[in-house]
C-alpha cells in the first residue's frame, strides 16, 4: 500500500480532474478510464492473497487469466483493476524480451551519429 501522502496525492489528483472536466466542457473528456494497482512482487500465494484482501473489501470476485490474477469494480466509466502478475508469467516475459535483446544486439550495426 503506498505511503499516506501518496495515497492522498492520488486521491487529490483525482478529484482535480474531475473537478476540471466538469468545470470545463471544452476539455475533451476520455470515455473510460482505467487505473490499475499492481500487486508487490511476492510468491505467488502471496500475491493472490493480496488480490483476495482486495476483492474482499471491494465485494468483487477474483479471475485467473494467462498469468493474471486479478479484480476489478467498475464506477460508472472509471474502473478499477487490482492485479497480480505471476510468476509464470513474469518468467515468459522476461525470457521473451532477453531473446528480443539478444536478437536486437546481434543485428544492431548502425555505429549512431558521427561527428
Amino acid at each position: 500500500m503506498p505511503a499516506p501522502h501518496a495515497r492522498l496525492a492520488l486521491v487529490a489528483g483525482l478529484r482535480a480532474l474531475a473537478q476540471l472536466l466538469h468545470d470545463r466542457p471544452d476539455i475533451p473528456a476520455p470515455r473510460r478510464i482505467d487505473v490499475y494497482h499492481h500487486a508487490r512482487t511476492a510468491s505467488d500465494d502471496e500475491m493472490r492473497a493480496e488480490i483476495d484482501d482486495i476483492a474482499a473489501l471491494l465485494g468483487t470476485t477474483t479471475e485467473e487469466h494467462n498469468g493474471h490474477y486479478s479484480t476489478s469494480i467498475r464506477l460508472g466509466a472509471v474502473e478499477y483493476q487490482a492485479i497480480a502478475i505471476l510468476s509464470d508469467s513474469r518468467a515468459r516475459h522476461e525470457a521473451a524480451e532477453a531473446a528480443y535483446r539478444t536478437v536486437y544486439d546481434s543485428t544492431d550495426t548502425d555505429p549512431g551519429p558521427t561527428a
